[in-house]
C-alpha cells in the first residue's frame, strides 16, 4: 500500500485497478476510496492510470491515515499499517545452558546485533548449538563420553533455522569453536550452510561413530530427489563427511533418534 500512498502524495499516477484490489484487501471499500480522493485519468499514459488527490481529509485519514504512520521501531510501524509481517522485530532471544546437566537455560537478549547476558564469568570457550527441544532438555542422552568432552561446551537452542538469524552472528563469533548437533537431513546441512556463511568462528557438524551407525540402523529412507539435493552442500568440506554418509545409508535422520 505504501508505494500507492507515495504516488497520491507526489501526484503521481497509479494503476487505478491495482489500487483498488490493494485497498480491498485491507477491509477498504472502493465507496471509501471515492468518499476519500478525486480520480482524474492520467491523459499521458495508456491503460488504466490515475492521479489521485484527496477530496475529502476525513475520509483519507479514515482509510488511509495508518498508512503514513511512523515510529522509530519499524515492527510497531507496519503493525500500524497493518501488516507487522512486513519488518522484522529489532529483538531476538536465545536459550544457553551453561553445562550439559543444567535443568534451566539461560537467557541471552538481542536488540539487533547488540546482545547482553548475565553469566559472563561462566563462559566456556566452545558453544554446541543443538536443534531441537527434546535433546536440549536432556544433551547426555544424546552423546557418548568417549566421542565428546560435554565439559567443555556452552549449549545454545538452535530451533531449526532460526539460529541462523543475522542479530546471533556476532554472539557465535565471540566462541573458539561453535559445534553444530543438528538433523542429519538436508534441513540440518541448510542450517549449517547459512552459519558457514555468516560467521568466522571454527565451525563444525557434529557427527559422530555412533550418528552414523543409527543412521544406518534407524534413519528414514530417502526418495531420489532427496539424495540428488544433498548434493548442493558438497562445496563446503566441512559436510562431506556426512554427505557420503547420507548417499551410503540412503536415509535422513532425525536428530531425537541419538537419544536411544
Amino acid at each position: 500500500m505504501n508505494k500507492y500512498i507515495d504516488s497520491i502524495s507526489n501526484d503521481k499516477s497509479l494503476n487505478l485497478k491495482a489500487f483498488q484490489a490493494r485497498a480491498l484487501s485491507y477491509k477498504i471499500s472502493l465507496q471509501q476510496i471515492k468518499e476519500a480522493f478525486y480520480i482524474v485519468k492520467d491523459a499521458e499514459k495508456k491503460g488504466d492510470f490515475y492521479k489521485l488527490s484527496v477530496k475529502c481529509q476525513d475520509a483519507y485519514d479514515n482509510a488511509f491515515g495508518r498508512f503514513v504512520v511512523e515510529n522509530k521501531n519499524k515492527k510497531v510501524e507496519m503493525s500500524l499499517r497493518g501488516n507487522s509481517k512486513k519488518a522484522k522485530s529489532s529483538f531476538s532471544f536465545l536459550l544457553i545452558k551453561l553445562n550439559f546437566d543444567d535443568r534451566v537455560p539461560w537467557t541471552v537478549v538481542f536488540d539487533d546485533k547488540h546482545f547482553e547476558y548475565s553469566f559472563k564469568e561462566k563462559r566456556k570457550k566452545k558453544l554446541m548449538i543443538i536443534e531441537n527441544e527434546d535433546n536440549f532438555g536432556n544433551i547426555t542422552d544424546s552423546f557418548n563420553s568417549e566421542d565428546i568432552d560435554l565439559s567443555e561446551y556452552n549449549f545454545a537452542l538452535g530451533l531449526g533455522n532460526y539460529i541462523s538469524d543475522r542479530n546471533f552472528t556476532d554472539f557465535l563469533n565471540s566462541y573458539d569453536n561453535v559445534v553444530c548437533f543438528f538433523d542429519i537431513d538436508t534441513g540440518g546441512l541448510k542450517m549449517f550452510s547459512n552459519l558457514d556463511s555468516k560467521t568466522t568462528t571454527n565451525l563444525e557438524f557434529y557427527f559422530s561413530e555412533k550418528m552414523n551407525s543409527y543412521l544406518h540402523k534407524y534413519g528414514n529412507k530417502i526418495n531420489d530427489r532427496q539424495y540428488l539435493e544433498v548434493n548442493r552442500y558438497l562445496k563446503i568440506p566441512k559436510l562431506h563427511c556426512v554427505i557420503k554418509a547420507i548417499k551410503e545409508s540412503k536415509k535422513f535422520a532425525e536428530q531425537e533418534i541419538f537419544q536411544h
